[in-house]
């Protein structure tokens, strides 16, 4: 079964070491989810600053900056995988860096079209409310209803379990294309599209030794 494993956390709670070490132990969790054949695509995000959110109200799209969602967390990146089922997510959710200063919330996949890798330097929507993925997009994962989400937490080494999604009173979302037009996604006429540009981890990999990866 897909899932879509969603790192939430306080941006200011990274130092740039910290960022970096992240990056590159992830690295080495999905290279070796993808050994397995667990492993679909993923990707940080970057900095909420670099966010825009589209709104079409009257069929007029009304774009303003910054994130969906005025709080001190957001999605930091995600984790697309082919896994046995939720036991096997929430082991895999626990074991990322992400979920020890932040939340990983655990999403099924109701549909994933196209290639589901993006390519370096391509633009995320985040589609909140409609769950329907952009049309034009050349890769599309739309998710099931929140109510399906588990949330996943390690505090002092303790995995911590919830269910339902990270923020419950936001808008929720259900849907991640990459590329495609805001404007045109369905959720921009009903919620609103929040477009993050991905984090180029070339440069990153590049620095990893073999014995590293």
């Amino acid at each position: 079964m897909h899932y879509l494993l969603l790192a939430y956390g306080c941006e200011a709670d990274w130092t740039d070491a910290e960022r970096a070490d992240c990056m590159v132990e992830s690295l080495a969790a999905c290279d070796r989810l993808a050994a397995q054949g667990k492993y679909l695509a993923a990707s940080p995000l970057l900095p909420a600053s670099t966010a825009s959110t589209t709104r079409v109200r009257d069929g007029r799209p009304l774009v303003t900056d910054g994130p969906f969602a005025e709080t001190t967390e957001h999605l930091g990146g995600f984790f697309l995988l082919d896994l046995a089922d939720l036991d096997e997510a929430i082991a895999v959710a626990a074991a990322l860096p992400p979920a020890r200063k932040g939340t990983i919330e655990i999403r099924p996949v109701l549909e994933l079209r196209g290639e589901p890798q993006p390519p370096p330097g391509a633009v995320a929507l985040l589609g909140y409310g409609d769950s329907a993925a952009a049309a034009d997009a050349t890769a599309a994962v739309r998710l099931r209803p929140a109510d399906t989400a588990t949330c996943v937490r390690v505090r002092g080494g303790v995995r911590e379990v919830s269910d339902g999604p990270f923020d419950a009173a936001a808008a929720q979302l259900g849907s991640v294309s990459v590329g495609g037009s805001a404007a045109d996604h369905p959720a921009a006429r009903t919620g609103a599209v929040e477009t993050r540009p991905l984090f180029d981890l070339t440069p990153v990999r590049a620095t990893l030794s073999p014995e590293a990866r």
